[in-house]
């Protein structure tokens, strides 16, 4: 929901894409007949992504001014106790 925020579905897309890639763990690599293997992986968890700075939230996931919102809500859950909080 925080990256929907003034954006569309391909966009968002991209950017859960990109979290999942740079915070998440490889769950599965495949290669079709000539191209480059392709990895997918897993939604990283509060922890993995308490691990997130600002930068890699904007520059390397492109959420732009929502990096600050999804920071800000990933410091709430913690305080409010993290995974056995969800």
């Amino acid at each position: 929901f925080i990256c929907s925020s003034n954006n569309n579905i391909p966009r968002i897309t991209k950017m859960v894409n990109a979290i999942r890639q740079e915070f998440g763990k490889p769950l599965l690599s495949q290669q079709e007949h000539g191209s480059s293997p392709e990895t997918l992986y897993s939604f990283p968890s509060l922890d993995d992504l308490s691990q997130a700075t600002d930068a890699d939230l904007r520059e390397k996931c492109g959420l732009g001014y929502r990096a600050k919102y999804l920071l800000e809500t990933i410091q709430i859950l913690q305080d409010k106790g993290g995974e056995s909080y969800l």
